[in-house]
């Protein structure tokens, strides 16, 4: 999840990319936010 153009976790779970975009789509269609699923790097 991008917040002012930094990416922020938003769960310790880990997803595939379709679980990500799946989980995106939910959130996005009952709160005012843009999810972008992608890969993190620690």
């Amino acid at each position: 999840m991008l917040i002012q153009g930094s990416a922020v976790p938003v769960t310790e779970q880990i997803y595939t990319q379709q679980e990500c975009e799946t989980r995106a789509m939910q959130i996005m269609q009952v709160r005012d936010v843009e999810m972008v699923c992608g890969e993190v790097i620690r």
